[in-house]
């Protein structure tokens, strides 16, 4: 009886909205994820935030996540209803990027004089106290990017004995009023009160390490919007983010102005000899990693020889998918769909 059970039990299976918002453009799929399986990402669009005459971004932004969610239930939905047998997501995951959000780092610390039980709880209540949300913006996201437990980086912390943990946490903020906008839009869709709002740079962060679990130590050079990230990741835990300028890709000009964000970097940290590039196209890849590597670049790594940059595409991301991405593909929504099976998982 125990076998026929087990035989005839229903596999459990878990869907996502997943939602991309951009400074210039929208992006949303519907991915599904079967329990003990690879996910798999159903559909994908991206759209322009294209402001009317007259439109202010905020208004442009709105009215395009409306006429996104629409063609996601419109041509989405269906596929979802013939492969899970219910047309409604499990969960609804919206990565923001600025000009509608803002991020910063912070390292907690929860020290004690005994060894205490290291949970969930403690971390909490230690964002709670030394958390501050400035004036007109709401706190979106709190991503737990690294914990070092006694002086040691570990992956699963909690439920440990220790007397010293450093907690770091990607802090976003998000306008007032882009958040109000972005939830009454997925209210009116989806029919739900919650959504989970995320810092862009944490979703590719963790979408990346996911995909590369074991590279520990790398930068990641997020170049798929006009405003620009570099994020360093060091002993498998994110470390320090800069936001760089978001002038014409490849000039001396904004060289210059990323090897001053590298060099602050450099200051404080070794630079890893691995760079992932994340960027929009296949020849804006190629001038990036000519300028990267080039030989203004090379003396921050205190080398002769050029960093390794890995530029990334959606077929990177093709052993952690059930259905295989080609180069094509959303990049961006391909990271988000394996974060989500990640964290979900």
């Amino acid at each position: 009886m125990a076998f026929l059970s087990r035989l005839f039990e229903k596999t459990r299976t878990r869907s996502a909205v997943l939602i991309d918002i951009g400074a210039v453009t929208m992006g949303g799929a519907l991915a599904l994820m079967p329990e003990d399986a690879l996910p798999e990402i159903l559909y994908a669009t991206r759209m322009a935030i294209a402001p009317h005459s007259g439109e202010a971004p905020l208004a442009a932004m709105s009215r395009t996540l409306e006429h996104l969610c629409a063609t996601l239930q419109k041509d989405g939905a269906p596929l979802l209803m013939r492969r899970a047998g219910n047309g409604h997501p499990d969960d609804i995951l919206v990565s923001v990027d600025a000009p509608w959000q803002s991020t910063e780092l912070r390292i907690e610390t929860i020290e004690r004089l005994h060894p205490f039980t290291f949970t969930r709880s403690i971390v909490s209540e230690a964002l709670r106290r030394e958390g501050k949300t400035p004036s007109g913006q709401v706190l979106a996201d709190e991503s737990i990017v690294g914990t070092v437990l006694n002086g040691y980086p570990t992956a699963r912390p909690y439920g440990r004995q220790v007397t010293q943990a450093r907690v770091t946490v990607l802090v976003s903020h998000i306008t007032q009023a882009a958040a109000d906008a972005i939830t009454a839009t997925l209210r009116a869709a989806y029919h739900r009160e919650s959504a989970e709002l995320i810092a862009g740079a944490s979703m590719r962060t963790q979408g990346v390490r996911a995909a590369f679990p074991h590279e520990h130590d790398a930068l990641l050079v997020d170049a798929a919007g006009p405003e620009i990230s570099i994020a360093l990741i060091r002993r498998g835990m994110l470390a320090a983010v800069e936001d760089a300028p978001d002038g014409a890709p490849g000039t001396d000009t904004w060289v210059g102005e990323i090897a001053e964000h590298l060099k602050r970097l450099a200051s404080k940290y070794p630079l890893p000899r691995l760079v992932f590039l994340l960027a929009p196209s296949g020849g804006e890849a190629r001038t990036f990693t000519t300028k990267l590597g080039g030989a203004p670049m090379r003396e921050l790594w205190l080398s002769e020889d050029p960093p390794h940059i890995l530029p990334l595409s959606a077929e990177h991301l093709n052993a952690f998918l059930a259905r295989p991405l080609d180069a094509s593909a959303d990049l961006l929504l391909g990271l988000m769909t394996v974060a989500w099976a990640h964290r979900a998982g």
